[in-house]
């Protein structure tokens, strides 16, 4: 592939993530809305014409890796193992 053929995708790239991020922030916002429609009215969902939004709290549980490096420090790092994987930054 020559630079100048590269250079179209990737400027073709930049302007699809263009368009995704200004839609994403055209979902968060309209899922906004609908979050706090559905707590103002006290629903926990609505639904209509096969559509459905529903709201739920979800009860979760997470390691605190901070908290336990202070309690038994370098155990975490004992048992850690490699994760290896790729990434490409496209800006």
């Amino acid at each position: 592939m020559t630079d100048r053929t590269l250079y179209k995708h990737l400027l073709t790239a930049l302007e699809i993530k263009a368009q995704l991020d200004a839609l994403k922030k055209e979902y968060e916002k309209e899922r906004d809305i609908i979050l706090n429609a559905l707590r103002a009215s006290g629903l926990d969902s609505f639904e209509k014409s096969g559509h459905k939004a529903t709201y739920t709290i979800v009860n979760g549980n997470k390691f605190d890796r901070k908290a336990f490096d202070t309690d038994y420090p370098g155990i975490y790092k004992k048992y850690s193992v490699p994760n290896v994987t790729t990434r490409l930054d496209i800006k």
